[in-house]
């Protein structure tokens, strides 16, 4: 079987990639692949399981019309700006102050924008590539959509509800998968 998963970054399409792997036997991952589909896999009889970001990746959906399921997982866009917002202050190495200085900054108005919703402009959090990678996926989903795909929405899969996922596959995902080694960076915490 080949599985595409789709989604804008911050979305859980990671995460969700690795579960759907972890419920296969023989199976290979494609972890963001710069291009289409490894043409060495297409007439591989290992599983496949592709993960695609919109909006840093040239993604053609066109490409995968011969994969077996294609699931388009959504995130509501408010929880995606303030991880996005949050996230890229994370890294391996030791923040600058400058940086330090930022993500105090964008914490603060995460904050506020908590406590009191009408604070703080919704715009103010937006880094700067948030609106061009959103429209890159809504453009995305309009002119291509899922094509007798699944939307998947992540927050079934952050509160463990799988019951639509598994009945689209025609197996049941494995939750308690975690990402691969190197990745633990884009994990929930």
């Amino acid at each position: 079987m080949k599985i595409l998963v789709v989604g804008l970054p911050k979305s859980g399409t990671t995460i969700l990639t690795y579960r759907i792997a972890a419920a296969l036997d023989d199976v290979t991952v494609e972890f963001e692949p710069s291009g289409g589909p490894d043409p060495d896999l297409a007439g591989s009889a290992t599983d496949v399981v592709t993960k695609k970001l919109v909006g840093s990746q040239t993604t053609t959906l066109a490409d995968y019309a011969h994969y077996d399921r294609r699931i388009w997982i959504c995130r509501d866009p408010r929880d995606f700006l303030v991880s996005q917002t949050l996230y890229r202050w994370h890294r391996e190495e030791a923040p600058t102050d400058v940086d330090r200085r930022c993500f105090e900054q964008a914490l603060a108005a995460v904050l506020a924008k908590e406590a009191d919703p009408a604070n703080v402009a919704f715009a103010t959090l937006e880094p700067a590539d948030y609106s061009a990678t959103f429209d890159a996926g809504a453009e995305l989903w309009e002119r291509e959509g899922v094509d007798g795909g699944l939307l998947y929405p992540s927050e079934d899969m952050v509160a463990g509800e799988y019951r639509s996922l598994n009945r689209y596959l025609g197996f049941e995902v494995e939750p308690a998968a975690s990402v691969a080694a190197g990745l633990e960076r884009v994990a929930r915490r």
